[in-house]
């Protein structure tokens, strides 16, 4: 969705002003059944796709994404086990489907970057001996309690075991690669992150910040949270 934003964003445009146009002229029934109708689209096309060309096809697929961030509940990414985004339907009065300027900026933005997906250690081979690279990494984060789960929006999971070697390969960075790295977890109220980087290392701190979150089932658990940042000096 970023390469179609970047390099196809007038098509995508057009594609999403139907969508909203569409939407919007519907009253919620209706609404409710297009959004499962684009989700179902949606998932059949992640199956045939070929997500290193870009066509009409992938454009088409970047903007029911984009679709569906706007209209399903609270904007999450959520897959099954199957692979299969599942997110429900979302009860929104107008929501802005098409975010004209928004997408036109990013596509700016974007212009001269690289945008690789892969695992996070395979970007290592675009980052030089120097102290001038930068290297910010935010993975699911680890779950407050036993109950909650922020690392099942995908099929496969980040679990403490992933934790641990993510740990491991941003120590390597910064000692062999020299970068500037910066890292952002939840914040368990436990040592596990202190145990994990800053233990025994004297150029690594962890620092706790405040950040707004507006994703929970519970309106009135939104709001600003504790979290942590990892930083090398």
């Amino acid at each position: 969705t970023y390469k179609i934003v970047q390099n196809k964003c007038n098509e995508l445009i057009e594609i999403l002003k139907e969508l909203e146009e569409n939407f919007l002229s519907k009253d919620n029934e209706k609404r409710k059944e297009l959004f499962y109708e684009i989700r179902s689209k949606f998932n059949e096309e992640k199956k045939s796709l070929c997500y290193k060309q870009i066509t009409k096809d992938s454009i088409l697929h970047a903007a029911h994404l984009i679709f569906l961030n706007r209209t399903c509940f609270n904007g999450l990414y959520r897959l099954n086990k199957s692979g299969e985004f599942n997110v429900p339907f979302g009860r929104y009065k107008k929501p802005k489907i098409c975010d004209e300027k928004n997408l036109i900026n990013v596509s700016e933005a974007l212009q001269g970057v690289t945008l690789v997906a892969g695992e996070y250690y395979d970007v290592e081979k675009y980052i030089e001996i120097d102290q001038d690279t930068f290297v910010y990494m935010d993975p699911p984060y680890r779950p407050l309690t036993s109950s909650s789960s922020f690392t099942s929006y995908s099929k496969s999971g980040f679990n403490d075991d992933n934790q641990r070697e993510l740990a491991k390969w941003f120590k390597k960075l910064v000692k062999e690669k020299k970068a500037q790295a910066m890292l952002s977890n939840s914040d368990p109220n436990d040592n596990f992150f202190y145990e994990l980087y800053v233990e025994g290392e004297n150029d690594i701190f962890i620092e706790k910040v405040n950040a707004s979150r507006s994703i929970n089932s519970k309106g009135n658990k939104r709001g600003k949270i504790s979290e942590i940042v990892v930083l090398h000096k």
